[in-house]
């Protein structure tokens, strides 16, 4: 019932915005993306590929970083996105079975509510 395509289209419409710490690294959703150093001090977009279930990084503001140049984007592949980092593992539920009991009037509306 879960639909991965349904997030991934949801993912798509956004754009975030982050900086490149100094190891040349980001995290976004709780996540680690390594970029590399020429990365650092970088501020940049990130938008999420459907298609490719990949992360694509753009160079917004551009901040020499010895003497390394950053290409003008980067893609990785989406990190926790799966069913189960979305919702965790099935447990199956061991509950002995129960009859339970319910109004009448919930199966028979029109019956009256006092016993006959």
């Amino acid at each position: 019932m879960f639909d991965l395509r349904a997030v991934d289209a949801y993912l798509a419409q956004f754009t975030w915005v982050r900086t490149v710490n100094a190891h040349g690294q980001l995290s976004l959703g709780r996540q680690r993306y390594g970029l590399g150093r020429a990365w650092a001090g970088q501020t940049v977009s990130i938008q999420f590929e459907p298609a490719q279930r990949t992360f694509v990084f753009t160079v917004l503001l551009s901040r020499p970083t010895a003497g390394l140049e950053a290409p003008p984007l980067i893609t990785r592949p989406a990190q926790g996105l799966s069913a189960t980092d979305l919702c965790g593992t099935i447990q199956p539920v061991s509950v002995p079975p129960q009859q339970l009991s319910f109004p009448r009037w919930l199966f028979d509306p029109f019956a009256d509510s006092a016993p006959a």
